[in-house]
């Protein structure tokens, strides 16, 4: 008891520098001793035992009460100071179960059926920040996670509510609509089954209760979420609350977003979110396409349809904003899976190209802000994080496992998180799925990293000049170069600027190939550019290139040719024979043909001369009776015996065959 009066001695009589300090610690002396000579005329019976102790030291009488007066007599004085500085100061066996036992006490008194943490902790506020936050710490586990985030009682220093409204706006335009990708991973619970949280409506809530900590009270969670331009309020609360945190403890939190909140006021962000939301929209945002094309002719990428460049639109915006935007006009049902997927299986050096893009947007517009940035880990402590925290990840090993997992579940599954971790693992570090999608496209190839190095050095556009335009070298060697097509290379150049050299004009490399003679023998004769192609000992593809430069229209593929115009006959072949040879391997139908009369069978032929096919050899004869347009095999008579018009054809067909045995021989 000496030691607790000279203590306040002390404080009266201390150095005049130090007399706002002693005030400040007065005050709390009185607020307490007030309560502690209420609470023995209230609930005695549950006071811990220094209480009777003291009292007993100072003569067992209970302290005299006259209304709400505690009575300023020295017997009031000596009880309530001994106890209350017990109270303020650790260091007692008791002091926590008489703080307990004061807060206690001062609910007894409450004459208003209000007992939540606002109504309690308001009847402290006029002791200073330093009780208060004590009380409001106490009061934290019977609160709501409203209450709990607005005091941030659940925090290392809890706070009463205290700053304007234009403070609270002025925070908004730090946080992005989306609660940062490294923050996100640390808060989202790790997943309790297979199924994938709604993460998207997790991020919009926990960014929406970023505005509440020291607000004023008409800056509720449903009036904050629109400065964010958060629409879905219910949606986002209940996605936090009744979904991903139901039956788990809500400190880590409560406790996490308060301190971050408190450490965005006291220093600030590189980032004015706001103006970002007010410049940058789906309309506004620009994509270079032009530098895309060339990045996918680099990369050796199919630059995919309007679906890829929605996807693409989307990350830049997510980029700028902090936002998954909703789906465009004009984008699949399924679009907000789809840049999940995007987020999961984008290249790094797509990702790399859409920061890029999203730097010259913030340029366009003289932005000087990083395109990313989240605060610091350090920023928050006493916290053990419900997800995983970044840190806890190793980058190389994640990539490594990237590289085997073929869906985002199975990664997740590999790492015990839930799927959307991946996702926001990716975000953070550009890593990537190393299998391709068809959500995306087939981005990535089978091509080694030393091609695709060899690739990106070859095409990158001052080497690619340097080779073109001073080295002179051709398409195709640079093509082989950089192990890609020559289209690919003529692609680059046009979109770089590059002039191209003109073809030479080369002529027919064998002197008896002339317009004159293709012509006659392709289209007069009808015979195909393969056979004439042997026939000069030259290509398909030059003889083809050569009737397109001279204008000879070429036949579609499957068209009909002559397959017998190459012989040299000394009669004009009857319809029925120039019908039927208007075929590949014509001649090898005819020979079936004229073998089959005198078999008793065509099961007896086919043994012989068609390897025992029977049902294959009734259904050539069937097709070259269709050319001939009439009946040649009289199926009827034993043995096979042609018919009337059949007898000629045969005879004729034979004739034919001579005459090309005798071409064929050497």
């Amino acid at each position: 008891m000496l030691t607790a009066h000279q203590h306040i001695t002390t404080l009266l009589n201390g150095e005049p520098a130090a007399r706002a300090t002693a005030l400040a610690e007065v005050k709390q002396l009185y607020a307490l001793a007030w309560r502690i000579l209420r609470g023995l005329h209230t609930i005695a019976d549950q006071a811990p035992e220094v209480v009777h102790t003291v009292v007993t030291e100072c003569g067992s009488e209970l302290p005299q009460l006259t209304g709400e007066d505690v009575g300023h007599d020295a017997h009031n004085a000596a009880v309530g100071t001994v106890l209350a500085r017990i109270a303020l100061h650790p260091g007692h066996a008791d002091h926590e179960a008489l703080f307990e036992w004061i807060l206690e006490a001062d609910r007894s008194l409450l004459k208003t059926s209000k007992n939540n943490i606002g109504a309690r902790a308001g009847r402290w506020t006029w002791s200073g920040p330093e009780l208060v936050g004590r009380v409001l710490a106490r009061l934290d586990p019977q609160a709501t996670l409203h209450a709990r985030l607005r005091y941030a009682s659940a925090s290392p220093r809890p706070r009463w509510p205290d700053l304007p409204a234009d403070a609270i706006t002025r925070r908004a335009a730090m946080i992005p609509a989306m609660l940062w990708p490294g923050w996100t991973m640390r808060l989202l619970p790790r997943p309790k089954d297979n199924k994938d949280p709604r993460a998207g409506t997790f991020r919009r809530g926990c960014s929406s209760f970023l505005l509440l900590p020291s607000g004023p009270p008409q800056l509720n969670f449903e009036r904050v979420g629109p400065l964010l331009g958060n629409q879905e309020i219910n949606t986002d609360r209940d996605s936090i609350e009744r979904r991903l945190y139901l039956d788990q403890d809500l400190t880590p939190l409560a406790s996490t977003l308060a301190q971050l909140a408190r450490a965005l006021d006291e220093r600030g962000s590189p980032i004015d979110y706001a103006r970002r939301r007010a410049i940058f929209t789906s309309t506004t945002a620009t994509l270079d396409l032009d530098a895309y094309a060339r990045l996918c002719a680099q990369q050796g990428w199919n630059p995919g349809q309007l679906h890829r460049v929605l996807l693409m639109r989307a990350y830049l915006l997510m980029l700028l904003t902090g936002e998954i935007h909703p789906p465009p006009e004009g984008a699949s049902y399924r679009f907000a899976w789809h840049c999940s997927e995007f987020r999961f299986r984008a290249p790094r050096a797509l990702r790399s190209f859409l920061r890029q893009q999203a730097e010259d947007n913030l340029a366009h517009h003289e932005i000087i802000e990083p395109v990313t940035w989240e605060p610091s880990e350090a920023w928050v402590t006493g916290v053990r994080w419900p997800g995983l925290s970044p840190t806890g990840i190793v980058t190389d090993e994640f990539r490594d496992l990237l590289a085997t997992a073929g869906t985002v579940h199975e990664a997740a599954d590999a790492l015990g998180l839930a799927a959307e971790h991946v996702r926001l693992y990716c975000d953070l570090t550009e890593a990537s799925a190393a299998t391709p999608s068809d959500v995306i496209g087939k981005h990535l190839s089978t091509r080694t990293v030393r091609t695709v190095k060899i690739r990106e050095d070859v095409l990158a556009p001052d080497r690619l000049r340097d080779l073109y335009v001073n080295q002179k070298l051709e398409l195709t060697h640079i093509a082989n170069l950089a192990s890609c097509r020559p289209d690919t290379v003529r692609q680059l150049l046009r979109q770089e600027g590059i002039p191209l050299r003109p073809r030479p004009q080369r002529t027919p490399d064998r002197p008896d190939i002339t317009r004159e003679w293709l012509q006659h023998e392709y289209l007069e004769r009808q015979r195909d550019i393969a056979s004439l192609a042997r026939e000069r000992g030259v290509t398909h593809y030059h003889l083809t290139k050569l009737a397109r430069a001279w204008g000879i229209p070429i036949r579609s593929p499957g068209g009909q040719y002559n397959a017998i115009g190459h012989l040299d006959l000394d009669w004009t072949p009857s319809p029925a024979i120039r019908a039927v040879t208007m075929c590949a391997a014509a001649l090898e139908r005819l020979r079936v043909v004229v073998q089959t009369p005198g078999y008793t069978s065509f099961a007896a032929a086919a043994r012989d001369i068609y390897d025992g096919r029977d049902s294959a050899l009734r259904q050539r004869l069937i097709k070259i009776e269709q050319a001939a347009d009439f009946q040649i095999i009289d199926r009827s008579s034993t043995p096979l015996t042609p018919t009337p018009r059949g007898h000629e054809f045969l005879t004729e067909a034979q004739k034919l065959l001579r005459v090309a045995d005798e071409s064929s021989d050497p």
